[in-house]
């Protein structure tokens, strides 16, 4: 699985209809309609760690294939 940075999950959330819809301190809040949780992105330099990645990817649907 390769490492993603904050500017890849934001672009994997876009491409999937997640909109952003706040940004609170260092993270940015996704949003997409006829789901009830939001999906928060910590904003950080560097790769995200890979569990949280992971954790991401679920939420949006993906898995490590789709990379």
């Amino acid at each position: 699985m390769k490492p993603w940075t904050f500017a890849d999950a934001c672009r994997a959330a876009r491409a999937r209809g997640w909109v952003l819809v706040r940004a609170h301190g260092s993270h940015y809040i996704f949003k997409k309609p006829g789901v009830p949780r939001n999906l928060p992105i910590p904003c950080h330099q560097g790769n995200l760690p890979a569990g949280l990645q992971r954790q991401i990817m679920r939420q949006l649907g993906m898995t490590p294939k789709d990379l």
